[in-house]
Formats: C-alpha cells, structure tokens, sequence
C-alpha cells in the first residue's frame, strides 16, 4: 500500500530540493544598485517541484494602494511616477486531495513611469510568499539592505524639509515644488539647500 503525501510534507519535499537561489538581476546602478531574485528565477526554480509533487498555487491580489504623483525629470520634463502598494495571497493546494490547502501571505511596493507598477508589486509580493513558504535562501543580508535604505530615507526626509522650510521663508516655495522636492536625491537636495542658503 502506497503512502500518500499531505500538503505539508509535500512542501517539504520540494523544500529538501531547492535550499538556495542565486540572485541574478542587476538593479539600479551605482550607489543605489543591488542584485536581486527576478519573480521569474524564483517561478520557473520552484514550479518543476510544484509539478513533480503535486502541488498548486492559487494567486490574488489581496489589498492594493495606488499613487500617482509627478516627477521632474534630470532634463527638466514632468512626468508621471505610479506608486503602488499591496499584498498577495498564494494558496498552496494539494492536488491529489484539494481539501488539504493553507494560504500564506505577503506584500511589496512598485513604482514605474508608466502603467507597470501594480504588475511589478503584485509579481515581488507573490514571489516573497514563495521564498518564505519554502524557506529559500538567497545568499545576501537582506536585513542589512533594508537598514541601509532606511538610513538613506530619513535623510532624505530630513532635508526635503529643511529644504521647504528655506523656500518658504526665502518666499520661493509653490505647490509645484512638493512633487520637485520628493524626487530629488540626497546630493540634489544637498546642493538646493546650500544655493538657498545663500
């Protein structure tokens, strides 16, 4: 008589297979550039072992916040940012007996130019429910990155108002600088802060 497999130690298995991917897309540049896991790596390593043990993922968006702002451009243009929030649910069903299924849960941020936003944040959301679920290493300090980047936000906060401030009591702040003022970057800021210091 052949055992059969429930949902959990079907994860397992697929878990006892796959312990590591290696990142492989560059993002950004510079400073600001990392290596990242693609949402395609990360599906097309774990879906063979989805098949070979008999497993299904059910996908939804769960929750979503949408934000279009305007952006100056580094030749002078505006243009249109979109900022999307939200969160994903992957329900992992056990093919040979449906009723065995749990659902976990994640969420991700995208930002594009364009219309890409609500795609790039649902794919990073489902791909984190993926990585979790089965405990996926990547090999980098992800904390660390996340430490790192909050550093450079509260910055970057910090002056964006002190920056404010110095328009407005040198009596050249407008409404079009709020959009201006959240695009810059630290070395941006830095140097409008000390021409209107001036």
């Amino acid at each position: 008589m052949t055992t059969k497999l429930n949902v959990y130690q079907k994860v397992n298995k697929v878990m006892s297979e796959l312990s590591y991917l290696k990142k492989t897309s560059q993002v950004g540049s510079g400073n600001y550039g990392y290596t990242a896991l693609s949402h395609d790596h990360v599906t097309s390593s774990i879906q063979p072992l989805m098949v070979k043990y008999g497993l299904v993922a059910e996908t939804s968006m769960i929750d979503e916040a949408f934000l279009k702002y305007e952006v100056k451009t580094r030749k002078g243009d505006i243009q249109d940012r979109y900022d999307v929030k939200c969160a994903a649910s992957v329900t992992i069903v056990n093919a040979d007996e449906p009723s065995e299924r749990f659902t976990v849960k994640a969420s991700a941020q995208g930002f594009d130019p364009q219309d890409k936003a609500s795609g790039k944040a649902y794919s990073m959301a489902v791909k984190y429910c993926l990585l979790k679920l089965f405990m996926v290493a990547s090999g980098d300090d992800e904390e660390s990155r996340v430490e790192e980047a909050k550093a450079v936000t509260n910055i970057n906060d910090e002056l964006k108002i002190e920056l404010t401030k110095l328009l407005k009591a040198n009596g050249k702040f407008t409404p079009q600088f709020v959009s201006i003022i959240n695009s810059m970057d630290y070395d941006s800021l830095i140097t409008k802060i000390e021409e209107n210091k001036q």
